[in-house]
């Protein structure tokens, strides 16, 4: 099965190829990626780790998907997101966070959807020990009604 991923880590792109079951092949971030009725576009993120927000268009019906992937606030996301079905965040921070951080805030996350004009917010790689209500709350003020917000959670089928 092959899994795609940036070669700028070397050590870790080696890692995604195992014998018998996987195969590391590596994409350039600054190109489309086209797999299947798919166009991947890619941006990097604020994030320790080398890290590509993705963009995902299905070329069939037109329907976008955008994950940001690990990273802290970064005015870039909202164009790359413009317009998105659903726009996935890295939401690991409930506000008042100080840096250094490389993961957004529910309200950071909120304040992307907003000025993307997306359709839909899903909150990912949420922390542990915060209220996920919390989060939901803050970042469906600064989305604004328009945009529906929403967890991730393990199983979860989004449609859209």
């Amino acid at each position: 099965m092959p899994i795609y991923g940036h070669t700028q880590d070397k050590e870790h792109f080696a890692s995604l190829t195992w014998a018998k079951a996987t195969v590391g092949r590596g994409y350039d971030p600054s190109a489309t990626l086209i797999l299947g009725p798919f166009e991947i576009d890619f941006l990097p993120t604020k994030h320790p780790v080398t890290a590509y927000a993705v963009r995902i268009k299905d070329t069939n019906n037109g329907k976008t998907l955008v994950f940001t992937a690990d990273t802290d606030y970064i005015p870039e996301m909202a164009a790359f997101a413009r317009g998105a079905d659903v726009l996935m965040t890295d939401t690991n921070y409930s506000d008042g966070k100080k840096e250094p951080k490389w993961h957004m805030t529910s309200t950071e996350s909120g304040k992307i959807a907003k000025e993307a004009g997306v359709k839909k917010l899903i909150l990912t790689h949420l922390p542990q020990k915060v209220d996920f209500s919390l989060l939901l709350d803050k970042a469906q003020m600064a989305a604004s009604k328009q945009v529906k917000v929403e967890l991730a959670e393990i199983g979860k089928i989004v449609q859209c």
